[in-house]
């Protein structure tokens, strides 16, 4: 296994969603309530890495609205750098999952069409920024 370079920070890029899920054994067809988390798989490793002190920011594109706000929130709160998430027009991609119970899997149901991120150009976001001095960039997909 190769050894990471010692300095620098890792660039996350990517959508950042908001989850939403319903309490644990109640199908998302018959529920009333909804606990909202931020997420999305970059986001959930930047997040990782700071809580391992490991210098980690952000590279992505968040509705200018409350929930786009929450997200920001949310990658301040765990101390990923969000200097290079963009406020823009759209919405905020959502994943609603409905957690397992007993011997019914999890399953997953996404809505990401028309989200600030979707209708972002490769223009609109400052790569090269968030790029300089990294050691690393993650991305998927």
């Amino acid at each position: 296994m190769t050894a990471l370079p010692k300095s620098g920070h890792v660039v996350c890029f990517g959508e950042l969603l908001a989850r939403l899920s319903p309490e644990a054994g109640t199908p998302l067809a018959r529920a009333h309530s909804l606990a909202l988390a931020i997420g999305g798989a970059e986001a959930n490793v930047a997040i990782a890495l700071a809580s391992l002190g490991q210098p980690a920011a952000m590279l992505s594109s968040v509705p200018d609205n409350p929930l786009g706000l929450r997200a920001l929130a949310a990658l301040g709160e765990a101390g990923v750098d969000r200097r290079f998430v963009r406020r823009a027009a759209g919405r905020m991609g959502l994943y609603l999952f409905e957690p397992p119970s007993g011997p019914i899997g999890g399953r997953v149901t996404y809505d990401r069409a028309g989200s600030a991120f979707a209708l972002t150009q490769p223009e609109d976001i400052d790569f090269a920024g968030a790029l300089d001095g990294a050691r690393l960039l993650h991305l998927s997909g």
